[in-house]
């Protein structure tokens, strides 16, 4: 069994670190902080012309299709600069899922801004409720063609720079729900969280917010509903993480 990263993977990464090496350095960061900046948007801005943010975006929707692997490798690389950029939730949480469970027309409308580092779509996975990320206890309670969202998220990463959020919520029946929900839809309101690794997350707190069908993933999907989807995202965002993560310890132990 051949356990080698594909030319492409790797060309990617190496392109990134270049990149990273270039922009977030320690002189930029320390700008950043002293500035109070959420993100570093000319580093954003030259992974975007790099297409770099799309490299798990299929190739219809404006990204280059490599897949898993290839957003794994270029995460370790923005992990092991700790680059001030929403890689991880624009990518991982939102870009991702969107691509395996959106329709046709969510996809259109969102996947394309994504990969050109116009657009964040992140993910709120935690709930002080529950523990358990599959097991959401925000409730979405049916409404004619729409649903009703009513609980809080925590932590929910560039909450306050994305233009729509995925929120698992438990839906009348007990069924589990994906919906695409706008931060500034009325009824939403986000309070900024502190965290260790100095990047913007929020608590989102969801009264009464009304979503479409049209803005739920996986909706009417033929293999799967909305909890096999969640299970998928949450597994995925774990590796994702960990990928990250080795980015940062790797470059610890150079140092």
């Amino acid at each position: 069994m051949d356990f080698q990263f594909q030319e492409d993977d790797v060309a990617a990464a190496q392109l990134a670190r270049g990149i990273l090496t270039d922009h977030a350095t320690n002189e930029r960061q320390k700008q950043l902080e002293s500035s109070g900046a959420t993100h570093d948007e000319t580093l954003w801005r030259a992974l975007a012309d790099a297409s770099l943010l799309g490299v798990a975006i299929p190739e219809e929707h404006g990204g280059s299709g490599l897949g898993l692997l290839a957003l794994g490798l270029l995460l370790q690389e923005i992990g092991r600069a700790v680059a001030k950029v929403p890689a991880y939730p624009a990518l991982a949480l939102g870009a991702l899922p969107l691509a395996r469970f959106g329709s046709e027309a969510q996809k259109s409308a969102l996947l394309p801004g994504i990969a050109r580092g116009e657009r964040i779509v992140t993910a709120a996975l935690a709930e002080y409720e529950s523990s358990d990320p599959l097991a959401p206890r925000v409730r979405a309670t049916r409404e004619g063609g729409a649903h009703r969202l009513h609980g809080v998220k925590a932590m929910v990463p560039a909450a306050q720079l994305a233009s729509h959020v995925i929120v698992p919520a438990r839906c009348d029946g007990g069924s589990i729900g994906l919906f695409l929900v706008e931060p500034a839809a009325s009824g939403v309101t986000l309070a900024a969280q502190e965290t260790s690794d100095g990047q913007p997350h929020a608590e989102m707190t969801l009264d009464g917010v009304r979503v479409d069908d049209t803005a739920r993933l996986a909706h009417g999907h033929e293999t799967t509903g909305g909890g096999d989807a969640l299970r998928w995202l949450v597994e995925r965002a774990i590796i994702l993480r960990c990928m990250m993560q080795l980015g940062v310890v790797e470059r610890a132990l150079e140092m």
